[in-house]
């Protein structure tokens, strides 16, 4: 899978990916399925991308930034999203959520 999206760093930075989960929208709230384990390569290139590298392709532009851990973007067949980085416990993670669907990317 190939994300893009956008992140404040001066160069290229390379993640691994070793986990991914997903929800989709049940109507009141997101409901998410089991964590499976993977192996992908989350990679942030300047201030314009966020590359995850595995399966299937997909590519995510940023086009403005909501504050320092999200971003509006839209994928390469011009669907809306936003792209989001946190942290929960000991696990850092980027979320590409949509209307009625998200995925976690879990990376180390």
């Amino acid at each position: 899978m190939v994300l893009c999206a956008s992140i404040v760093s001066p160069a290229q930075t390379n993640y691994r990916i070793y986990a991914t989960d997903s929800a989709f929208f049940d109507g009141t709230d997101f409901v998410y399925g089991e964590i499976h384990k993977s192996t992908m390569t989350l990679t942030i290139k300047e201030q314009t991308a966020v590359l995850v590298n595995g399966q299937t392709s997909s590519t995510y532009y940023i086009y403005k930034e909501i504050d320092s851990n999200s971003f509006f973007a839209h994928d390469e067949k011009d669907k809306k999203c936003i792209i989001y980085f946190d942290v929960a416990g000991k696990h850092a993670y980027i979320e590409i959520i949509y209307t009625t669907f998200k995925i976690r990317y879990y990376y180390l």
